[in-house]
């Protein structure tokens, strides 16, 4: 099971090394997702530089938690079946709610910026892999 801390909004980029790959995933793909919807923070949107989220894009190369064949999904925020779940919470930033479902996880997104839509997005994690995606 993946154990996220659950402080993303008490990271300080410049820390990021301090943080577990779960956290600092999480804390890209949440800053990503409150850009998409509200346009701020504005993050820069390629992994070969940075600003403002210098730090975070260098911890995830540093680390290689995004394998390269799926760097081009993170970037569109396009969560694949395939993808490990760090390379999901890259892409999405942390669930809203995490439920074990026998071998397999329920990550469930609730929107937290603009309008919420007529059904939660959710993945199905089995074995550190996503295996479905529900819209």
């Amino acid at each position: 099971m993946l154990v996220l801390s659950g402080c993303y909004s008490q990271i300080a980029l410049q820390d990021a090394e301090r943080f577990s790959d779960a956290d600092v995933c999480g804390q890209y793909g949440g800053r990503v997702e409150q850009f998409a919807v509200t346009g701020y923070p504005k993050p820069q949107t390629s992994f070969a530089t940075g600003k403002p989220f210098d730090a975070l894009v260098a911890e995830i190369k540093s680390r290689r938690l995004v394998r390269p064949e799926q760097v081009d999904a993170v970037l569109r925020r396009q969560v694949a079946i395939g993808m490990t779940d760090i390379e999901a919470l890259c892409t999405w930033g942390a669930p809203t709610t995490v439920t074990a479902v026998g071998a397999e996880e329920q990550w469930v997104y609730i929107p937290k910026y603009g309008p919420r839509p007529p059904n939660d997005r959710s993945l199905t994690i089995a074995s550190g892999y996503v295996t479905a995606i529900n819209h």
